[in-house]
């Protein structure tokens, strides 16, 4: 049992994905950051 949750776990490990670009900057971290602060912020709704 526990072989088989090792094989499991190493298939997934090294599957290999079609990737696809996500628009911002390539993934590139520091280009998904700055594009999430230009998203407008949502205001606080008071429900009182």
């Amino acid at each position: 049992m526990h072989i088989a949750l090792l094989l499991l776990a190493v298939g997934c490990a090294f599957a290999d994905y079609d990737t696809q670009p996500s628009g911002y900057g390539n993934n590139n971290p520091y280009e998904v950051q700055k594009m999430a602060k230009k998203s407008p912020h949502n205001k606080p709704v008071d429900y009182t």
